[in-house]
């Protein structure tokens, strides 16, 4: 194993080929590993690090550092700072520490965490995890079938193509499904949710949250708190559960959807955007709203007999 210590200046320090340690010491530093492990620490100052082949753990320390991982299963720290990470190939962990992060993923199946401050994370190819951490993040799954967390904080969080859960956990957060079958989860804060293209589930959880299905046929679950649902495009399945929830249809939605648990009492509502409707029931005896703008409404456990103006909003 190779051994290399730089100095408090500037130092520009490369790997051999065998197993390498490389420590960069105070200043901004050019640090290079080799074609085996490696592990490197940029230590203090605005350090340029890169692991190359094969397995590496890469610290930056203190300071803002850009450090790539390259091939390899990596491990990538970024520590105190604003640093940017690659992951680039390999199955990749990655923490950006204290400071605004930006880490981006690659290839593989990677798993990175921005942690404190603002950070930016994309997931890249590959079933990833990615987690903004603490305060108000906006995190990308990007390509695979990702788990996107928002964690701490107000965030912005987008599962990108195939089939995600996007969660957005503790803070008022704005959730997108986007491509794929995509599951979205709301928990605790007052969320907006996206289901975009794909049979999603949206589940807004506590406090009062707004849900869009998008296209294709969602399932669209309220929880907790007076909340909005709209399912949009697609034959949509909409459970406002507890506390006083609207339910939006728009005249292009043109669709067959379906209103289950709706309470009157409750203070659950209709909202049509303007269009009329006309009532009649299905063979189970649900009240059936057959909309002016195309499409129509079921609401199981409702009869027809019973709908009157009180049920739409004003």
């Amino acid at each position: 194993m190779a051994n290399l210590i730089g100095t408090d200046l500037a130092d520009t320090l490369t790997g051999s080929a065998e197993p390498n340690i490389i420590l960069g010491l105070p200043g901004d530093d050019l640090l290079t590993g080799g074609d085996s492990f490696d592990r490197i620490d940029g230590q203090d100052g605005n350090d340029t690090i890169s692991g190359g082949g094969e397995l590496d753990f890469i610290a930056g320390g203190p300071g803002n550092d850009l450090i790539r991982g390259e091939d390899g299963n990596d491990q990538l720290i970024g520590e105190a700072g604003d640093d940017v990470i690659y992951g680039n190939d390999g199955d990749d962990y990655a923490a950006g520490n204290p400071g605004a992060d930006t880490i981006y993923g690659g290839a593989g199946n990677d798993f990175f965490v921005g942690e404190q401050n603002n950070d930016i994370v994309f997931g890249g190819v590959g079933d990833d995890f990615v987690s903004g951490g603490e305060d108000d993040d906006v995190v990308y799954g990007n390509a695979g079938n990702d788990l996107v967390d928002g964690d701490l904080g107000n965030d912005t969080l987008y599962g990108g193509q195939d089939d995600d859960v996007v969660f957005g956990d503790v803070g008022n957060d704005v959730a997108h499904g986007n491509l794929g079958d995509d599951t979205v989860i709301g928990a605790a804060g007052t969320d907006v949710l996206y289901g975009n293209q794909g049979a999603d589930i949206i589940y807004g959880n506590q406090d009062a949250d707004s849900l869009y299905g998008g296209q294709d046929d969602d399932l669209l679950y309220g929880g907790q708190g007076d909340d909005a649902l709209a399912g949009n495009l697609g034959s949509d399945t909409l459970v406002g559960g507890l506390g006083a929830d609207t339910y939006a249809f728009a005249a292009d939605d043109g669709a067959a959807d379906l209103i289950v648990g709706f309470s009157l009492t409750a203070g659950d509502r209709i909202d049509l955007g303007g269009q009329t409707y006309q009532v009649g029931s299905t063979q189970a005896g649900d009240a059936l709203l057959t909309l002016s703008g195309g499409g129509t409404v079921e609401l199981t456990g409702v009869t027809a007999a019973s709908i009157d103006a009180s049920f739409f909003t004003a």
